[in-house]
């Protein structure tokens, strides 16, 4: 368990502070596997479809995982869908669980419902959510189940400083432009 949480410790703060983009550090985006250690578990990241190579968290994510992995030579996996469906995500989630994964990373609102199905269905593996809390499709039940650990972002703070940083240093005529976002009813 103190694995699981510092494994999403690592994971959020390696998302929220990437330096941005290293092509030295840039791995391949194929399927990567640390040396085997049978007594280790293995850490999956089920990734959003595209690129973990976004200069975002994304690549942060995989990154902090890469890193921790290695550290403590533990197997870890990419697992990247070919399409942006739940559908998708939950056969990549399934294909982790079934080579092994103790611990799979899910990075985005996009994998919230297919966490929120999955996390019935291993109740043995933990999920790390990055920015998204589990519901079913039709956003009428949200659940956390104790092997899920939902990380938010709390967006305004760093809004909020960066505006106060900006007057400290003079100025004085500021705007805010931010994205919309949608519940449904």
């Amino acid at each position: 368990m103190k694995s699981f949480f510092l494994i999403a410790s690592v994971c959020m703060i390696l998302s929220g502070c990437s330096s941005g983009y290293d092509s030295e550090k840039v791995k391949s985006e194929e399927s990567v596997t640390a040396a085997v250690n049978e007594e280790k578990y293995e850490i999956a990241l089920v990734s959003f479809f595209g690129t973990t190579q976004d200069h975002s968290f994304g690549q942060a994510t995989w990154e902090g995982i890469q890193l921790y992995a290695k550290e403590h030579d533990i197997t870890y996996k990419l697992y990247q869908p070919e399409e942006a469906t739940s559908d998708n995500y939950i056969e990549k989630i399934d294909l982790a669980v079934e080579n092994g994964a103790k611990i799979i990373v899910c990075p985005g609102f996009l994998f919230e419902t297919p966490v929120f199905i999955e996390q019935d269905k291993y109740p043995d593996v933990k999920f790390v959510l990055i920015d998204g809390q589990p519901h079913n499709a039709s956003y009428t039940e949200t659940r956390i189940n104790d092997n899920v650990l939902s990380l938010v972002f709390s967006e305004e703070q760093a809004g909020f400083l960066a505006g106060y940083a900006a007057v400290k240093d003079g100025y004085k005529k500021l705007a805010f432009m931010g994205g919309e976002w949608r519940c449904p009813p």
